[in-house]
């Protein structure tokens, strides 16, 4: 069994695989590049199954990356929505204008708080096609077509009626 690498030398590496993920290298790539480059203590190439957890690392620590920043900046724009609210002039308090704005941030801090409950889906038959159009485009194509003269009699009736 080869020896562990130490805890910088890993760092690195999975620095590296991020790199080339990024570089959006495909993944098989990015395997035989790490046997090519990655050596244990001994010189010795390391195995797949270290590439592959060399990658899930990478990706692991990159996604969490990702969500520390975005939390980051959603606590900012929260604390500035916050301090909007608080800096509104006091010829607006109380008026319709003023509680219009206020509520109009309120509902922006509960929607990057997260509080509103995700849009429920249209629902669906038997057989999993929606049952409301997703797509009225999809309707428009299936009328019948129409020409201007059927049209034109056809309001003109409705305009006797």
């Amino acid at each position: 069994m080869a020896a562990k690498s130490n805890k910088l030398v890993t760092d690195k590496r999975v620095r590296t695989i991020q790199e080339w993920i990024i570089d959006d290298w495909a993944i098989a790539d990015i395997k035989a590049q790490i046997l090519v480059q990655f050596k244990d203590d001994k010189g010795n190439t390391i195995s797949t199954r270290q590439a592959e957890r060399y990658i899930k690392e990478a990706r692991e620590r990159w996604n969490q990356d990702e969500d520390d920043r975005i939390d980051r900046i959603r606590r900012k724009k929260i604390e500035g929505l916050k301090k909007l609210k608080r800096s509104l002039g006091r010829e607006y308090v109380g008026t319709p204008s003023g509680m219009n704005a206020v509520l109009r941030i309120e509902r922006e801090i509960t929607k990057l708080e997260g509080s509103y409950p995700a849009p429920k889906p249209p629902p669906r038959d038997g057989d999993g096609i929606p049952i409301v159009p997703e797509n009225l485009s999809i309707v428009a194509d299936s009328l019948p077509e129409v020409s201007t003269e059927e049209l034109l009699k056809f309001l003109a009736k409705r305009a006797n009626t």
